[in-house]
């Protein structure tokens, strides 16, 4: 059950925001090309913490991996075997502090830990190299711990760069001014440790308006291709965006996304006022995206969930019925684009699974067993890996 809380308290971890209360999700597009997950394998890791791999190593067959929780970085390999287990917490120099955001491989032999400190990079036996502390502005707050970390070349320059809320430490999501002025992506030059902001909320988006905010919907989620472009899906809107990080992360694409099972209005409240419970009840169980992968090429898969149904939340509605509601309602899905094309209609994950762990192309997805759907809970960590057949 652990697993399915910490997947409940990352859907709730947003900043303060709102939205309309009509549906912006747009109109639905049945594409008629139905498409089929195909069992492939199963990985068992013997490690009983919870398990989120955060990025791959092609040449060596690798994940890079993060237990939030426990403060721990660990490499496995694909069949599931411990390369290394490295415990990160703790305000030595080596250390990160008190949050791991994300983690990455650096290069085949590295990997650089995101943190409210800075950027750690490690060699993959766990000896610290350096680290690159963050401009002063940049707080706990400003990093989010659904956050990502890359790393890229521009020519002869080397740049590290992370999803981190800048302004964050003037304004919430419940102002104006949030959505006018924060940017969501810090990159620093390696070299002379200059630090640059890009990609705001763009001005066409449904969080610039003049009276309201979209509770608990402003969470953007993004994903960096092997040819360093950056796409970006915000929880609340059905838009597909897309840069390019050699180019100061010039926009390049919009591409909407139209999801099938998405009808829930978002919740509505003026700027500066606070949600009523019913509202922060509701809020809880909104169907809205999850996350971001981009895969091999131009290929993106976006994820969502579709939330409990809003007759079901009353204003007796606990917490507890909740997460016991959400358990029965609600249903993930995952949307595949190449360049502006959907290729298939909306797909649910596979029977038995909670979360879409690792996307490499379409034909390995790796994903997060149910252990509630197990007849008895397994001894470590437990990932089914599927492909993806598509009907012509």
């Amino acid at each position: 059950m652990k697993f399915t809380y910490y997947l409940l308290f990352i859907y709730s971890f947003t900043l303060f925001a709102c939205q309309q209360s009509e549906s912006s999700w747009g109109e639905q597009e049945v594409l008629g090309k139905p498409a089929s997950w195909i069992p492939r394998d199963t990985i068992h890791v013997d490690y009983n913490g919870i398990l989120e791999l955060m990025n791959y190593n092609e040449r060596r067959n690798t994940y890079i991996c993060r237990d939030f929780f426990e403060g721990k970085v660990i490499e496995i390999h694909a069949t599931g075997e411990i390369m290394g287990i490295f415990d990160l917490y703790g305000s030595a120099p080596a250390k990160v502090g008190v949050r791991i955001s994300s983690v990455s491989y650096d290069e085949d032999t590295t990997f650089v830990v995101l943190s409210e400190r800075g950027y750690h990079f490690y060699e993959s036996s766990g000896r610290f190299i350096r680290k690159i502390s963050h401009p002063p502005n940049i707080s706990l707050g400003s990093i989010d711990i659904t956050g990502l970390v890359f790393s890229f070349n521009k020519g002869t320059e080397s740049y590290v760069g992370g999803k981190i809320w800048t302004n964050a430490d003037k304004y919430h999501g419940g102002m104006k001014a949030f959505y006018d002025s924060v940017y969501h992506i810090s990159v620093t030059q390696i070299n002379n440790l200059q630090t640059k902001n890009y990609i705001q909320y763009e001005a066409s988006s449904i969080y610039h308006n003049d009276d309201h905010c979209f509770f608990a919907a402003n969470s953007c989620y993004f994903g960096m291709s092997t040819d360093q472009k950056l796409y970006k899906i915000c929880e609340g809107e059905p838009i597909l965006y897309a840069y390019n990080a050699k180019e100061d992360f010039l926009p390049t694409d919009q591409i909407h996304t139209n999801p099938l099972f998405l009808d829930q209005p978002l919740i509505k409240i003026p700027y500066g006022q606070q949600p009523n419970e019913k509202q922060q009840a509701q809020a809880r169980s909104l169907g809205k995206y999850t996350g971001l992968q981009a895969l091999r090429g131009d290929t993106v898969l976006l994820t969502y969930r579709t939330g409990i149904p809003a007759s079901k939340i009353t204003n007796q509605t606990t917490n507890k019925d909740i997460n016991d509601s959400l358990y029965v309602y609600n249903k993930n899905y995952c949307q595949i684009f190449a360049s502006d094309k959907k290729l298939c209609d909306d797909i649910k994950f596979p029977s038995g699974t909670i979360a879409l762990s690792y996307a490499h192309s379409l034909s390995r997805f790796v994903f997060a067993t149910d252990v509630n759907a197990l007849a008895e809970e397994p001894e470590g960590t437990v990932f089914y890996v599927y492909s993806l057949e598509i009907e012509n």
